[in-house]
This record gives structure tokens, C-alpha cells and sequence, in this order.
């Protein structure tokens, strides 16, 4: 069958843990930080296309972690992740399963048949990662995004984070400011990969600015302070991606409203197009 807006995906469970998820070494989620204390679970599906670009060989890396205040993983402990393939048109009629990745149980571990293998379950390690490739053939599209941008290790961290932190500045103030048009220009370059590979229309695109607007114009959500010395820098996608973050591993861009207590967070990725580029959003 020939799929007119194919989109890769992927499902997303896990239970008394913390988790980072990444494709092609781009984070594309992760649940951290003190609700993970609670020792729930969390299931959830996301498209990828965004982060595939174009159509090639591709990783997939899952990272388990122990709870918040916690040094080391519990027997309950796990973490499945189940790739798929569908068409936007129709999706349930064209789901596809394509692989499945989970953390062993500890029946498996404990298998009779690999004495070599230490008795254990993951209780006591400080994480776990599953890991698998696949190759993207679906793709109808191809798109360079950061894949050719520069290799930002190459820079000092402290300058990289200081060129870093005035960006995330620029975006406070205009945000702070309700300057939806300057925002617009801001995020442009991502937001067209973003409707290209999701296979936006005029209809779908006017409303995702309309929500971009209602969200920085909506009376009482107030973007948190950011101050320097909270903030440390994480580079990923093969070092060609940065983000800022906080120390306590939250994103730096965070609306918060006291009156009901709505938080909501943004999250940025940068790139260096070439050596002589500015950082940008992509």
C-alpha cells in the first residue's frame, strides 16, 4: 500500500523510573525530575518525523533512570518503547508495529541457560539503556535540518553558553514583551521543517499560530526568571544541537500562572548553520 503522509512514531511506556529518549542522538523525551518519586507509569506516542528529516538509517537509544532523589533503579523498574509506521489519512487502518525495545523482566535476566550471566534483576543499578537501529524508507520528503550544521564541541563551553544564554534572553524579553511577530521570526526555521514534515496546510498553520499567540498573549501565564549561574548547556545530535536547561534539569522557558497553577514549558534546540552562522532555533 502506498502511504500518502507517512509519519514514524513511537510508543512510549514505563513505570518507577526516570527516562531520556533519543533518536539519531536528539532528545525527543524525557520524564524527570520529583512526579517520578511517585514510582508511576507513564504511556504516551509520538511522532518522530521531525527528527528523522529524511529517509536513511537511524538509532534509537533509551535511558533508564533511577526515581528523583534516588541513586539507584528498583525491580519494578522498566521501560518499553514500540516503533510504528501509519498514514496520517488513515491512521488506524495503517498502523504499523515495525520494533519493539524493552528492558529485560527479571525472569530473563535470571535465565537458567546463561550461567555466565550475573543474577540480577535492574534493582541496583544506576540506569539501563536499550538501543536498537532501523532504517527509514517511508519518508517522502528530505530535509537537511541540522545534519550538516556545525560541530559546536569544537567551541569553548563557556562561550558556546554564554551565545547560548543572550539567545534564550532575546526569546524571554520577546515573549516577556508579547511580541508574537518577532516570535514568529524567531522560530521560523523550524516551524517550516515542522509543517513539511507533518504535512501542514493553510488551515493547520493558521491554527498552530493561533495558539502561539493565545499562549504568549494569555492574561496571568508569566514566563519564569532565568538567572546565568541555574543554567548549564547540553549538546546532542552528534554535537550539533544545543540546549539550555536548569540545573535541576528543567527547561529554561517555563509559564507559570499562581492563579491556577497552569505551567507550560518550551523547549528550544540550537544550531550553527556554519562556522560564521548565529545560532538559531531548528
Amino acid at each position: 500500500m502506498k502511504l500518502i503522509n507517512p509519519a514514524y512514531g513511537l510508543n512510549i511506556s514505563s513505570v518507577n523510573c526516570q527516562i531520556e529518549i533519543r533518536c539519531n542522538d536528539v532528545i525527543i523525551f524525557e520524564y524527570k525530575g520529583k512526579n517520578s518519586a511517585k514510582k508511576n507509569g507513564i504511556s504516551l506516542s509520538m511522532p518522530i518525523n521531525h527528527v528523522l528529516l529524511k529517509n536513511g538509517d537511524f538509532d534509537i537509544r533509551g535511558t533508564v533512570l533511577p526515581i528523583f532523589d534516588s541513586e539507584t533503579l528498583e525491580d519494578s523498574s522498566s521501560l518499553s518503547l514500540e516503533l510504528y509506521l501509519m498514514d496520517y489519512v488513515a491512521p488506524k487502518q495503517t498502523l504499523v508495529s515495525l520494533l519493539k525495545l524493552t528492558t529485560p523482566s527479571k525472569s530473563e535476566l535470571n535465565n537458567e541457560n546463561t550461567p555466565s550471566q550475573p543474577l540480577k534483576s535492574l534493582e541496583g543499578l544506576p540506569k539501563y539503556e536499550i538501543y536498537s537501529k532501523f532504517k527509514a524508507e517511508a519518508l517522502p520528503f528530505e530535509e537537511e535540518g541540522w545534519l550538516g550544521s556545525s560541530d559546536l564541541s569544537k567551541l569553548s563551553y563557556q562561550s558556546l553558553l554564554v551565545k547560548t544564554y543572550n539567545f534564550y534572553r532575546k526569546i524571554h524579553t520577546t515573549i516577556s514583551n508579547k511580541e508574537v511577530d518577532l516570535y514568529n521570526d524567531i522560530t521560523y526555521e523550524r516551524d517550516k521543517i515542522i509543517e513539511k514534515v507533518y504535512y501542514y496546510g493553510p488551515e493547520k498553520i493558521k491554527k498552530e499560530k493561533q495558539e502561539i499567540k493565545d499562549l504568549v498573549q494569555e492574561p496571568g501565564l508569566n514566563l519564569l526568571p532565568i538567572k546565568f549561574d541555574d543554567l548549564k548547556l547540553e549538546l546532542m545530535g552528534n554535537d550539533k544541537l544545543v540546549r539550555l536547561i536548569r540545573k535541576n534539569n528543567l527547561p529554561v522557558l517555563m509559564f507559570y500562572n499562581p492563579l491556577n497553577r497552569k505551567t507550560v514549558q518550551l523547549n528550544f534546540k540550537l544550531h550553527k548553520k556554519t562556522n560564521s552562522s548565529e545560532l538559531s532555533i531548528i
